[in-house]
């Protein structure tokens, strides 16, 4: 028997009340009004599916202060998933959540059975059916949707892989901070060898590399440094979806002076659709900041634009450093060199040079005036001075002369005057500042179009002798690698009451009841 209607509308206004309250960070209420809907509306996917995401979002936030605790966080949000999956199979996104939930539990055959299941889906459910502002915000399709969904898999077998390694790695850590790295350099390879298909893995002998730099002479720590870059080299073309190794490989590039492929490495990265979830690449572990996927990625990607902005500075303390020579040899570009370049790597950067090359050879001049009428046999006709466009403005347009003027200017009529009084010369001045106005919104000046190139030039030049110049000294671990905030100091309860230190409150006994309750 299908649900009465009015039914499905309440139960909806109830979600999106529960949502509303997660939104607004009264998480404590949210979850328990979500896990009261689960347990009540048994059969609803849309309920289930809420309660299981709350659930795995409290998760995120406890799992390092409080495992207990979301433990059975996770476990109630594999049992939302799963009844949901009894309801509707042929959902690719509940099924990476549930693979993500089994994860979180350790059981990772079950998990990557939900994977398998997953991407078997001939004909996927849209995923917006059953979530509460799944795109539709966005105005996307089904299709765009289950894109979405498949992306939301890819990520979640990706947080499989890493989770798998999770214990090792932090044993390996463990030892790096209480031993010393020197002492624990062999086990990050030997991890990296047993799980290949983990970034955190992949990423961790670079990491240790880069603590054994720290206290180092000057050649050491470069020679170091450029080991764990050769490493992360690797790993970045395996995991080119990685944030995190992006970040870690844009920094190693910036201590070791190379700041163009750094900057490359900050755009490419900020590029990336869908990257993967920093939180499954992270190290140390627990680094990475946001309790959702949206709220991590975001803090990455503020991340490289910070790092971006610091190039600069180290360039600009590099630049001081220089000679008087190489700092000419900087500044003076011509306009030939700029063409060559811009030939071989921007056709239209090119193609503006060599228009202004050849206007201002056959010219000598780098400005012009046009026709304000752009349409017709005026069109791209170039005037050298503000003389001859008056001219053919006159002789060309006479009847559309003030039409033109005032397709730039607003029109001003003045009353008529006599020309006893002050009023015409002061009208004559008024006329000129309009004509005046008009010729400088009429000029193209090619330098203005050139110079911005210029400086990019040169800003690349820089970059190249910096990291050419092997006289200077690799910055210091410190001076890129700032220190990372630890997030998941504050626990979520599953009820409306906050835990204290030891998890000690009502809520983690009412997770468990309606874990309990929560049967089929």
């Amino acid at each position: 028997m299908a649900p009465d209607l009015d039914d499905v509308l309440l139960l909806r206004a109830e979600a999106e009340a529960a949502l509303r309250l997660h939104r607004e960070d009264r998480r404590d209420e949210a979850l328990s009004r979500a896990m009261d809907l689960a347990v009540t509306h048994n059969s609803s996917p849309l309920a289930l599916i809420l309660s299981g995401d709350l659930n795995m979002i409290a998760y995120c936030q406890n799992r390092r202060s409080d495992a207990a605790l979301a433990g059975r966080q996770a476990k109630f949000a594999a049992a939302c998933y799963k009844m949901s999956l009894d309801v509707v199979p042929g959902c690719v996104e509940t099924f990476a959540a549930y693979g993500e939930a089994l994860t979180a539990l350790g059981m990772y055959r079950t998990a990557w059975d939900a994977f398998t299941r997953a991407a078997a889906i001939a004909h996927p459910a849209d995923p917006a059916a059953h979530r509460l502002g799944y795109g539709r915000s966005s105005g996307s399709t089904k299709g765009e949707r289950v894109e979405m969904a498949k992306a939301k898999l890819r990520r979640a077998i990706d947080c499989y892989a890493n989770a798998r390694c999770e214990d090792a790695v932090a044993e390996v850590l463990g030892a790096v901070e209480h031993v010393g790295a020197a002492s624990a350099v062999h086990g990050p390879a030997k991890l990296a060898d047993r799980f290949p298909s983990s970034a955190r893995a992949q990423c961790l002998p670079a990491y240790v590399c880069l603590e054994l730099s720290r206290g180092a002479t000057p050649a050491a720590t470069a020679k170091t440094l450029r080991r764990a870059l050769a490493m992360l080299d690797n790993a970045a073309g395996s995991f080119d979806r990685s944030l995190m190794v992006a970040l870690f490989r844009a920094k190693l590039l910036a201590c070791l002076h190379d700041y163009d492929a750094a900057e490359v490495e900050c755009r490419r990265a900020l590029a990336v659709d869908n990257p993967d979830d920093p939180a499954a690449h992270d190290i140390p572990l627990g680094s990475v900041i946001g309790e959702e996927y949206d709220d991590r990625v975001s803090c990455l990607r503020e991340q490289f634009i910070d790092v971006q902005k610091k190039l600069v500075l180290l360039a600009a303390e590099d630049w001081e450093s220089m000679n008087c020579e190489k700092q000419g040899e900087i500044l003076s570009v011509s306009i030939d060199k700029l063409h060559e370049h811009y030939s071989k790597i921007d056709q239209i950067a090119e193609s503006t040079i060599s228009d202004a090359l050849r206007f201002s050879r056959r010219h000598e001049s780098w400005r012009f005036w046009i026709c304000a009428r752009s349409s017709g046999h005026c069109a791209g006709k170039k005037f050298l001075d503000t003389a001859s466009l008056l001219d053919h403005l006159c002789n060309k347009h006479p009847d559309e002369l003030w039409e033109n003027l005032e397709s730039f200017l607003d029109p001003k009529l003045c009353e008529n005057a006599s020309q006893d009084g002050c009023s015409f010369d002061e009208a004559c001045s008024e006329m000129q500042d309009l004509w005046l106005k008009f010729t400088k919104l009429s000029v193209f000046d090619y330098r203005e179009a050139i110079m911005p190139l210029a400086r990019m030039y040169q800003w690349k030049e820089l970059k190249k002798c910096i990291a050419e110049d092997g006289s200077i000294a690799a910055w210091s671990v410190d001076a890129i690698f700032a220190e990372v905030s630890h997030a998941g100091e504050e626990n979520v309860s599953a009820e409306h009451g906050s835990l204290d230190k030891n998890g000690h409150e009502s809520g983690e006994n009412q997770v468990t009841n309606k874990s309990d309750n929560l049967k089929t």
